[in-house]
């Protein structure tokens, strides 16, 4: 569809620093990145991360296009805290609103909202409110930005946490690679790996051009949504025209609508003696066997109006029903045809 490809289009344009203007006024991105190293080694001292391995350098081979000269490419792991989440087993959650969310996986996820439905007193793997949780096992690239305050995440899901920043940008930037990093996990059981996600390369604008680049997307692709809405009834409009189509021709050619009529046309009443007479020949020959009488027609019954000149009738009044036989046939090579319902095909 249009909205999809322009949908991706947009992201890429907005993570190339492209569709918003760069302004001189712009605080320095190497501010952000001191600001962060300094959050970072505050939150080790406080021991409330632990401290990781240093990433490896950035590469010229593994950019993948130019950013504006106030950007840096970073490693994902510079900028955020992440955390991997760990299974329970079924005694230490519930399903009655006990305790603080438990988010096992992709079933959680509905077009980047949560879905809550098992909660669990006894909590070890914590993502708190502003987190981006990602699922990256099984089902990978689900993702949402977590509204709750505290939740504990399962194996199959990791917590983005970003130190300094906005996660909004963080969240856009990760979808926009969800299908690089689907292919990055795909093996027998696909996952994504702690290592893959830390080493990620990122474009980081300044904490303002960030914001912009945000507030765009939210108007931009409010407006691609819509247009999504629009194509999806179009499309269920185009697959179910040609029937609908077929049934309004239909509905007007029983109805009289389809054709005018004309004052030299014969008298319906002629056609239906005509048929009478022919019934009565056939009884004497009894070439067909003679019929109860039938009901006369109410009011109640008729369902719409007709010309004048046409007249309702019940269907043995003007046809011959026969019922087909049970018998097993003699299938023969020549003879009389053989007709079973397998043999009838749309008329």
């Amino acid at each position: 569809m249009l909205a999809d490809k322009l949908r991706k289009s947009v992201l890429q344009s907005a993570i190339q620093g492209k569709l918003t203007e760069q302004l001189a006024t712009d605080d320095n991105v190497e501010d952000l990145l001191q600001a962060i190293e300094e959050e970072k080694e505050l939150l080790i001292k406080e021991k409330k991360i632990k401290k990781q391995k240093p990433l490896p350098e950035i590469t010229e081979e593994e950019i993948p296009f130019a950013i504006p000269e106030n950007w840096r490419w970073v490693r994902l792991g510079e900028v955020i805290e992440l955390i991997s989440g760990r299974d329970l087993v079924k005694d230490k959650y519930n399903n009655n609103c006990e305790g603080i969310p438990y988010i096992t996986g992709a079933s959680n996820f509905n077009n980047n909202n949560l879905i809550i439905d098992r909660w669990t007193n006894e909590a070890t793997s914590i993502a708190i409110k502003n987190d981006i949780l990602l699922t990256c096992k099984g089902t990978i690239g689900e993702i949402a930005v977590l509204k709750e305050n505290k939740v504990h995440i399962a194996r199959q899901i990791m917590s983005i946490r970003l130190l300094q920043g906005n996660i909004e940008y963080i969240k856009w930037y990760i979808i926009s690679q969800i299908d690089k990093l689907k292919s990055m996990g795909k093996s027998i059981i696909p996952g994504i790996s702690r290592e893959m996600i830390l080493n990620y390369l990122i474009p980081l604008p300044p904490l303002a051009e960030q914001k912009r680049i945000v507030e765009k997307l939210d108007n931009v692709l409010a407006n691609i949504d819509e247009l999504k809405a629009n194509e999806e009834k179009l499309s269920i409009l185009q697959k179910n025209f040609p029937d609908k189509l077929k049934k309004s021709i239909l509905q007007s050619a029983i109805q009289g609508k389809l054709t005018e009529q004309l004052a030299t046309d014969d008298n319906v009443e002629d056609l239906l003696q005509a048929i009478k007479e022919e019934k009565e020949r056939l009884i004497k020959e009894k070439k067909i066997k003679k019929q109860k009488p039938l009901p006369e027609i109410t009011e109640e019954e008729i369902p719409f109006e007709i010309p004048k000149n046409w007249k309702w009738v019940r269907a043995n009044d003007i046809l011959d029903v026969r019922d087909g036989t049970h018998d097993t046939p003699k299938y023969v090579v020549k003879g009389v045809p053989l007709v079973t319902s397998k043999n009838l095909d749309n008329g």
